[in-house]
């Protein structure tokens, strides 16, 4: 159940936080930013340690930044939400080796009374409290079974690793739970790597780099890097002097490319060994065999080690070192690049035009529709661009709603693509056909009343109140439509309002939202800390899509303004209902004093 926040508060906390990301933000440049200057490796390699170490490191800006975030999002959300034993940093953003383009920072939560049974209601309880804090200013990854991970304000990841104190196993939690609780050693020991091996900080940030430039389909997580960069320097630098950072990085190279993968872990409460599993090792070390014979020459990949075929593992020890890319769970995807599609319309809009066809492609025999424009109507490549960007922002918001899970229903969205037809070129709109299509709500205001036994109509309508919520005001999610299968409903179409109408013809803005508002009735998925705009009718009701100029006014006289509930109209229901009891209690007063007046007497 959510917890009453007040909604100013609410406001004031997401404008302070926005205002600590921006500081990061200040201070980190990411690879992929334009502008910035991705470091060279055949530099890196010629360089001293320590100016090595300078140029890639993270930046004591970017750390005293960073610290900031989370002890907001420690003291304001997790410590109040979980109420954990304790909460502290870890990983390399504790050791000294995350990368100033690339780094995330890991927290481990200690339970009292951890129950690895109850791991997803953890990972809910905080979901929840951080989307009810901070909105669309945190961004969920797809989650492990042990490990939350979301990213903040676009300029920090954070790893929220949940766990117990491992001397109090009250529920024989499985070893591997306990994990997170033995980073404190792992830290401490890879901490004092620097120390005693000169070249591991910088050949460790130089491979973190190296691993980051990869541009496949698979690339290694920076734990295992720093442990394979550990057991490297164990084997070649104890009890000599240090190495020169261009010929560890190539014994790197050749350690990987001749298949020595497995690495001891320093984690005593996870598996003895890691590896990438069997699928990545191909492309990575393709990878390490082309940067050989970039900066070592072909000769390179050849002397000094024989060539092995790399020990097949898979399961838990390899995928823990292995990163995929991933996918958004409220997408529905074309998947496909051909269809067949009638030249009759079977449907329309107030501006398209709608047919039936069938996938000829990946997705062969399955239904799909084509939609374009009438004639005269927009400008279409102007309103296909606008389109697909509100469908972007839709499948943000709804991968936040199904994270939030108010109910069982799984809500996605249809991802169209613009194709262009064989026959004279005119762009089309090509999706997954939907069927037992309804509509829920629209862009003036038209609220589908919901039927007894049927929960996704309401659950629609709290969705579009979410959004304005989770996007702190700034944007709203409308004009839903689509259809229903089991538990997961599928939208297609959706709306955009936006403060600055950036989201097409279909954007009312600010007099969208009002008017929403002023229709808009909270059911039971809405939760009461969720913030709302001033109510007002701008809009006649219709069920239809609308672009702005169609959209029908109300006359200005006739324009009726509801004032918010304040907390005095939310008390006088409480206190017509405690009446009755405080009658109750006069009565028994009452007596009591009679009672006590015969004694009296007596």
């Amino acid at each position: 159940m959510a917890v009453a926040v007040d909604r100013d508060d609410v406001m004031e906390k997401r404008r302070v936080f926005r205002s600590e990301c921006q500081r990061l933000v200040g201070t980190t440049q990411h690879l992929d930013d334009e502008g910035v200057e991705i470091p060279d490796l055949a530099i890196l390699l010629r360089m001293p340690l320590g100016d090595a170490v300078h140029t890639l490191r993270c930046t004591d800006a970017q750390k005293k930044a960073a610290k900031a975030i989370i002890h907001v999002i420690v003291r304001d959300c997790l410590h109040p939400a979980m109420r954990p034993i304790d909460i502290y940093e870890a990983g390399s953003f504790k050791r000294g080796t995350a990368l100033k383009f690339k780094f995330d920072v890991d927290l481990v939560m200690k339970l009292s009374n951890f129950d690895h049974r109850r791991m997803e209601h953890y990972m809910k309880q905080c979901k929840q409290a951080l989307l009810d804090h901070y909105g669309d200013q945190i961004y969920f990854f797809e989650h492990s079974h042990r490990c939350l991970q979301f990213r903040v304000s676009g300029s920090l990841e954070v790893d929220l690793l949940i766990t117990g104190d491992p001397e109090q196993n009250a529920f024989n939690n499985p070893v591997s739970y306990y994990e997170p609780a033995g980073s404190h050693e792992v830290d401490d020991k890879l901490k004092l790597a620097k120390h005693e091996f000169p070249t591991f900080q910088a050949l460790v940030l130089l491979c973190k780099h190296w691993k980051y430039l990869h541009t496949g389909k698979y690339f290694l997580k920076s734990f295992y890097v720093e442990l394979f960069c550990y057991r490297l320097v164990q084997e070649h630098q104890k009890n000599q002097r240090p190495l020169p950072l261009k010929e560890a990085f190539r014994i790197f190279l050749l350690d990987f490319i001749s298949g020595r993968l497995a690495v001891p872990n320093l984690n005593r409460y996870s598996i003895a060994n890691l590896q990438p599993y069997s699928a990545a090792i191909p492309e990575l070390q393709t990878y390490a065999r082309e940067t050989m014979q970039e900066h070592f020459g072909l000769e390179a990949c050849k002397s000094g080690y024989r060539i092995r075929t790399a020990m097949r593992l898979d399961g838990e020890s390899a995928c823990e070192c292995v990163y995929q890319l991933r996918t958004n769970s409220a997408d529905n995807n074309n998947q496909d690049e051909k269809a067949r599609v009638g030249e009759t319309p079977e449907w329309e809009g107030a501006c398209r035009y709608v047919a039936k066809g069938q996938y000829t492609g990946k997705r062969w025999g399955q239904p799909c529709v084509a939609k374009w424009f009438k004639a005269g109507v927009v400008f279409e490549d102007t309103f296909w661009s606008q389109d697909l960007k509100a469908v972007e922002k839709a499948a943000e918001i709804l991968e936040a709603w199904n994270l939030y899970a108010p109910s069982d229903y799984l809500v996605r969205i249809n991802r169209p693509g613009v194709w262009e037809k064989q026959t004279d070129q005119q762009k089309v709109l090509v999706e997954p056909f939907l069927p037992n299509f309804q509509k829920f709500n629209s862009n003036t205001g038209y609220m589908r009343r919901s039927t007894r036994g049927s929960d996704v109509t309401d659950l629609m309508h709290a969705l579009s109140h979410f959004s304005y919520h989770y996007t702190s005001g700034k944007y709203l999610l409308c004009d839903l439509q689509g259809s229903r299968n089991g538990n997961q409903c599928t939208l297609t179409d959706p709306v955009i309002f936006s403060t600055d109408r950036k989201f097409g013809l279909t954007d009312l803005g600010i007099d969208g939202i009002q008017n929403f508002f002023y229709y808009h009735t909270c059911n039971r998925f809405c939760r009461r800390h969720w913030i709302e705009a001033m109510p007002k009718q701008i809009y006649v009701a219709e069920e239809g899509t609308a672009f702005a100029h169609q959209a029908r006014r109300r006359d200005e006289s006739n324009v009726e303004v509801v004032r918010r509930r304040d907390e005095g109209d939310a008390f006088a229901p409480q206190v017509v209902v405690a009446l009755p009891w405080l009658f109750a209690f006069l009565l028994l007063f009452f007596f009591l004093g009679l009672a006590m007046d015969r004694d009296r007497r007596y």
